[in-house]
């Protein structure tokens, strides 16, 4: 995979809300053209026609100045338990918001998409049958992403156990339960390099250049 410097639209959210105004600011008061477009700016939940109008109305923006939406991902009101409620019925609900994430990220041009693995309780903290529910939960997240287009997905390591991926050595121990699983398209970790857990005994974990 090539690498391009890009922007994570969340210092973004709120400042700006139409498409014109966001990919403007990008474009011309930022300067950069790839984009990694967080779910604020076209909202999974909406309904289905305000979603199509915000597509459009990206569509012609990207197309107008030439910056690219290149993956999609939860932005700061979309750290939630997901794929980790321990409500079947939520997680069902979620499911579907991903699928519809899929469709939206693949119209505006993305390959990818993703957010955190899941988000467990303090109570389901550890809970093996959650997590092999949460593992099916993408599986079945991956089939419709391939199906609208999208090539790979990822997730987030966060700085807590029970949101995953705390410690370098929980990050390679879940990415080969992910392989194992077998996805549709590749799931694959996202190197955030400042979310290690900063009371991991291993002084690794909290060392940026050891993450990358």
């Amino acid at each position: 995979m090539t690498f391009t410097l890009s922007l994570n639209t969340n210092p973004l959210v709120n400042r700006f809300a139409e498409p014109d105004d966001l990919i403007d600011a990008i474009a011309y008061d930022i300067g950069i053209r790839d984009v990694q477009l967080t779910h604020e700016f076209v909202n999974p939940g909406w309904p289905a026609a305000t979603i199509s109008k915000f597509v459009r109305l990206f569509r012609t923006a990207l197309d107008r100045t030439g910056v690219r939406v290149t993956s999609g991902m939860t932005g700061p009101y979309g750290r939630l338990n997901h794929f980790g409620h321990p409500d079947a019925d939520v997680r069902r609900y979620y499911v579907d918001w991903f699928k519809t994430f899929a469709d939206i990220s693949a119209e505006l041009g993305a390959s990818g998409m993703g957010t955190q693995f899941a988000i467990f309780t303090h109570r389901d903290f550890d809970d093996p049958e959650l997590f092999e529910i949460a593992l099916e939960c993408w599986r079945e997240v991956a089939e419709h992403a391939r199906a609208a287009g999208l090539t790979y997905l990822f997730w987030e390591p966060m700085s807590v156990g029970r949101e995953f991926g705390h410690t370098i050595d929980s990050c390679r121990a879940l990415h080969n339960e992910i392989e194992a699983a077998g996805m549709a398209i590749p799931l694959k970790m996202m190197v955030d390099i400042d979310h290690g857990d900063v009371t991991s005994s291993d002084p690794a974990d909290i060392d940026p250049y050891a993450w990358a």
